[in-house]
């Protein structure tokens, strides 16, 4: 589908993609198709359509000012509501530039604590003007990119101290919703995103509070670190810095890389915790008295609202390690920072013990409550002998279960200064590439009788899904894993049945399993000839598990499967957007094909032929390929398109 030309839309409708646009529910991970796709939805509205819904850009609809731009509320006739960036002009050459990147930028991106590009307009016209007393038409270009509107505003606006302002549960949903969004940039491409200028005026909340990171208009794509600096940024730069969102390394040896973003996040984090003033306050300390007086100051604010120890307490560590984040982002020493993936996981920690303490505590107050109450009806006469009539067994059992609550209570309390059961030195031995096999081994601690394991793949969209079946200390790699970051979490046990603290490990020192060396030459070359074929068992009778040989064609346009008996050709299909190549979990050489359509074809190698996995690889690569010239070709389209209203 072509982007839809300016004479195409209503004037008074919205932004919503017309009907005759393609989408789907399915998910789209990679960062090219993610393009492809809103290249096709985003709406193409024209100058005269942008004036009227923001009263001609007037001051009073003017929400935001930056370097490049400035945004306004746009409101529809239908009353939908969106963000209109209006890019400035005579920007001594840079305003394609800027606009392209951000433009671009966004097209890539899809997460939701990211801002979402709703449409653009991109005009060129002939304005008649007087030089030298003679009437000359000159250029001019109106760039605009249209946002979701966003209800709440800046983080800035919502930045107050420790005190007062908002409370500590939103200040910490904002800090774990700006660190998903930050590592879909990082971990959730081949080539990661910098953001470049991450800061409380570029992370927008919703009427929900949910923060999405915006402004990526110096956002680049990166391999590793770069060590570059432009003219046009030096200067955004050398100000940032004053203002203590850059590190040292950038401002003296001009390096990029993923800890740039690392160390304006610690800045970032510092201030929702502390206000305004907390960097500074943190220049004038130790991080010890910085963070101990942060600790202090929540402490006193937390106990107005949890009474109960443990939960207080659960929550005061939540906030410590908050700070510690925050400060350990700010090393001078960028190699000391942590990653975003760390980050995230000791982030999750703090979770999953205030979630267990919410449990535990609303099953022990239910199921005690419920006991006093029945035995509290049981001393009113009248409701006891309708209680005794009814079952004049229970009421025995009832009140010696009543009497022993508060012993139960206090032997439990007694039991948290009981060290929990634990796991030290967890770690994975074995090549993390698919088809071997990975092996978790550790240290068992105070008491540790038995574990629990769970292996789950962190995916590109910033997700992370536990693979079904795999909840054994040895798991055998498989291309599902390829381009995740695969990981295992064990929970301890002791004989109490008591759950100690989940200890999570990478499999990859938190970088995505790759191909072995010989794989990954094998699919280029493969690639490059443009045709393949593999000999292959298919399913005679799936009830007797039965196969027949068959055969397995690839060519660069799709795939058929050839049986070698009868039934002659089984499947024949092009490569799709959504053709599903899967891996059953627990069946180390099968895999299949589900078409388009939802047709599953179950196959497994031959004796002979490739792995399974490899053969997996190559049609994904070979789809990709497919996916890939589809989007250059829509990347020419819209050049073109952008070429021709250029040269109106």
């Amino acid at each position: 589908m072509e982007v839809a030309s300016p004479s195409d839309r209503d004037p008074q409708a919205g932004l919503h993609p017309s009907a005759g646009s393609s989408s789907s529910s399915n998910p789209i991970s990679s960062r090219d198709s993610n393009m492809v796709r809103k290249l096709q939805n985003a709406a193409c509205l024209t100058m005269r359509v942008l004036q009227q819904i923001t009263d001609n850009f007037s001051e009073k609809r003017k929400i935001g000012q930056g370097a490049y731009g400035t945004v306004y509320k746009g409101v529809h006739a239908s009353g939908e509501e969106i963000a209109v960036k209006l890019f400035h002009n005579n920007l001594q050459g840079t305003d394609d530039e800027q606009f392209k990147r951000e433009f671009e930028n966004l097209m890539r991106l899809d997460h939701h604590n990211i801002v979402q590009l709703v449409g653009y307009c991109y005009e060129t016209h002939h304005k008649p003007m007087l030089h030298n007393e003679e009437t000359i038409y000159a250029e001019e270009t109106n760039r605009v990119l249209c946002f979701e509107y966003m209800r709440n505003g800046s983080l800035q606006k919502h930045i107050f101290e420790e005190c007062d302002g908002l409370d500590w549960h939103t200040r910490y949903e904002i800090i774990k919703g700006t660190c998903e969004g930050l590592k879909y940039l990082h971990e959730g491409f081949k080539e990661p995103i910098y953001h470049m200028d991450l800061k409380p005026d570029n992370i927008l909340l919703d009427k929900n509070m949910m923060p999405k990171l915006a402004d990526f208009g110096l956002s680049k794509l990166y391999d590793g670190e770069q060590s570059m600096i432009t003219q046009s940024l030096a200067g955004t730069m050398l100000l940032v810095f004053i203002l203590n969102r850059v590190p040292p390394e950038y401002l003296f040896e001009h390096v990029v890389s993923k800890k740039l973003d690392i160390f304006s996040l610690g800045v970032v984090v510092t201030k929702i915790i502390t206000g305004p003033r907390g960097p500074t306050r943190r220049a004038e300390m130790t991080h010890q008295e910085f963070t101990n007086q942060v600790h202090v100051n929540w402490r006193k604010r937390l106990q107005e609202t949890w009474h109960a120890s443990r939960q207080l307490e659960a929550y005061c560590n939540q906030v410590k390690i908050c700070i510690q984040i925050a400060l350990t982002c700010m090393e001078n020493d960028r190699h000391k920072r942590p990653t975003i993936v760390d980050i995230i996981h000791k982030l999750n920690q703090t979770e999953i013990v205030i979630k267990e303490l919410k449990n535990d505590q609303a099953y022990r107050w239910t199921s005690n409550n419920i006991i006093r109450d029945v035995v509290a009806q049981g001393s009113d006469q009248r409701d006891y002998h309708a209680v005794h009539d009814e079952n004049p067994s229970l009421m025995g059992p009832l009140r010696s279960i009543s009497e022993n609550i508060e012993r139960v209570e206090n032997e439990y309390s007694d039991e948290e200064d009981d060290p929990l059961p634990g796991v030290e030195g967890l770690r994975i031995t074995g090549e993390a590439f698919p088809g071997r096999e990975l092996q978790v081994s550790g240290y068992s601690i105070n008491g540790t009788t038995s574990c629990k394991f769970e292996w789950v793949r962190h995916l590109e969209d910033g997700s992370q899904k536990f693979i079904e079946g795999a909840r054994q200390p040895i798991y055998l790699v498989t291309a599902d894993d390829v381009d995740t970051i695969l990981a295992v979490e064990v929970q301890p046990l002791d004989d109490r049945e008591r759950k100690g603290g989940i200890v999570k490990v990478y499999a990859n020192e938190e970088r995505k399993i790759p191909c072995d060396p010989e794989t990954k030459e094998l699919i280029k070359q493969t690639l490059s000839v443009g045709h393949v074929s593999y000999e292959v068992l298919l399913p005679a009778v799936p009830v007797l598990e039965t196969w027949e040989p068959a055969v397995l064609a690839v060519t660069r346009k799709g795939y058929s499967i050839k049986c070698n008996g009868q039934r002659g050709v089984v499947a024949t299909e092009t490569f799709q957007q959504y053709m599903a190549i899967s891996i059953p979990c627990g069946r180390p050489t099968e895999f299949s094909l589900q078409s388009a359509d939802g047709d599953e074809y179950s196959l497994k190698p031959a004796e002979n032929s490739q792995s399974r996995d490899t053969i997996v690889l190559i049609l994904r690569a070979f789809r990709m390929q497919v996916h890939d010239e589809m989007k250059c070709r829509l990347l020419r389209r819209l050049e073109r398109r952008l070429g021709a209203s250029k040269l109106e």
